[in-house]
C-alpha cells in the first residue's frame, strides 16, 4: 500500500504470514484457522518529524486485539532520522488484529517500511 503525505510515501508490508505467526503451543490448536494481522488504514508522518533523507526502517510492534498498533520499535533503518517519521506513521495506522480459532488476539510483528524525505 502506497500513500504520499507531507512529502513521504509510506510503503508497508507484511512479511511472511508464517513468520508472523506465533507458534501454536498445543495440538488442539493446530486445527483452527489463525490470520495474522493486516493493514486497513495508513497513518501519516506529522510534518516536525518529516526527515531529510530516505530510506528503509524495519520495525516491530503489537497488533492489539482492537487492532491498534503500540510499543512500536526501530529493528533497522538506513538513517538514524528515518525512525521518528515511521514510527509516527505506524503509530497512527489501524490493522485488521490477528485471529486465532475465530478469536481477536495480539501478536506483535515486524513489518518494512519505506520512508521518503522532504521533497526541496
Amino acid at each position: 500500500m502506497t500513500k504520499k503525505t507531507l512529502g513521504t510515501v509510506f510503503q508497508m508490508s507484511l512479511f511472511a504470514a508464517a513468520a508472523a505467526m506465533p507458534a501454536l503451543s498445543h495440538p488442539a490448536e493446530a486445527q483452527g484457522s489463525s490470520q495474522p494481522p493486516s493493514l486497513v488504514n495508513t497513518g501519516s508522518c506529522s510534518s516536525d518529524k518529516q526527515p531529510k533523507t530516505s530510506g528503509n526502517v524495519t520495525l516491530s510492534f503489537m497488533v492489539d486485539t482492537q487492532g491498534s498498533p503500540s510499543d512500536v520499535q526501530v529493528v533497522q533503518a538506513d538513517h538514524s532520522d528515518l525512525g521518528p517519521c515511521a514510527i509516527d506513521m505506524v503509530r497512527s495506522s489501524l490493522f485488521h488484529p490477528a485471529t486465532r480459532n475465530g478469536k481477536n488476539v495480539s501478536m506483535r510483528m515486524e513489518m518494512p517500511v519505506y520512508v521518503s524525505g522532504k521533497q526541496n
